[in-house]
């Protein structure tokens, strides 16, 4: 999977096995259903499910992916409180070595 039809030229598999990722089947179509999202187009994507499901990891790697595709894309993580954002969002975008990229 790529992002070269949006003219980025990105080959996610390479970003994913840098970061050791390998995405769920519903991860998957998160990425799939974005990537069908032309260029000059915008997406609204409904993606739930219980904790533990790995929806904060495709967010984290999503917004990573966009940000090294998209130089100068400008990416927000963001939840309803500062403490969930700390203890979820930022504990797993960091974790995966996002701060090295």
């Amino acid at each position: 999977m790529d992002f070269s039809e949006t003219g980025a030229g990105t080959d996610l598999a390479e970003l994913w096995s840098a970061r050791n990722f390998e995405p769920t089947a519903k991860q998957r179509l998160l990425y799939e259903a974005l990537a069908r999202t032309p260029l000059d187009g915008m997406s609204l994507v409904g993606y739930g499910g219980a904790m533990g499901g790995g929806k904060t990891r495709a967010l984290c790697e999503l917004a990573l992916d966009t940000a090294l595709s998209f130089p100068g894309t400008r990416v927000l993580l963001a939840r309803h409180r500062y403490t969930t954002l700390r203890t979820t969002t930022m504990e797993e975008f960091f974790g995966m070595g996002a701060d090295e990229f």
